[in-house]
């Protein structure tokens, strides 16, 4: 869906909603369907004088801050205000967005393209990766404490703790959870 925020001039075609706050932008774009927003900055003043309708530089500011954190899917955008300033402000804060939800397709490229090996060697045993999210994590954390109890300084455990750490942090950033399978 496309947002036009905007209190005096009206949505150009093409346009699938014209609000005239900034909670009312944010309330939309939180439902998760709005896909672009054109914004203004001046926003005028509000027929109830205990609401404010704030300005677009409120919602370009919120969507920096859920790009940052991730919650926010990409959105296309546009500033169409005539406030020179506030149009810089704007730019610079959904600039920062873009840049967040760069490195979010960057971070989230880097873990699908993350090569296992197919096996690994631990105490005289061999483990295949298998592709079951379910008991992975468990598999994982099997595997550290049987390092752990053993004190095992071996190659193979060295490599053993190696493919842990790099599981978990694989899984912390977001990845699969990969399992590995006792041959």
């Amino acid at each position: 869906m496309k947002l036009w925020l905007d209190d005096e001039r009206p949505a150009p075609v093409g346009f699938d909603i014209h609000v005239k706050t900034a909670g009312d932008a944010i309330r939309l774009i939180k439902s998760g369907r709005v896909t672009e927003v054109s914004l203004d900055h001046d926003l005028g003043r509000s027929d109830d004088p205990d609401i404010s309708p704030g300005t677009g530089y409120d919602v370009a500011v919120w969507l920096e801050e859920n790009a940052h954190t991730g919650k926010l899917p990409r959105l296309t955008w546009n500033v169409h205000s005539a406030n020179p300033v506030g149009r810089r402000r704007m730019e610079a804060a959904l600039g920062n967005a873009d840049k967040f939800w760069d490195q979010k397709e960057k971070e989230k490229q880097a873990m699908t393209t993350k090569q296992l090996p197919p096996a690994i060697k631990v105490n005289g045993h061999t483990y295949r990766l298998a592709m079951d999210p379910n008991a992975a994590a468990k598999n994982v954390v099997s595997l550290a404490n049987s390092l752990v109890d053993k004190e095992d300084e071996s190659d193979d455990a060295v490599e053993l703790a190696g493919s842990v750490l790099d599981l978990f942090e694989w899984l912390a950033r977001g990845g699969f959870a990969p399992d590995w399978e006792k041959l």
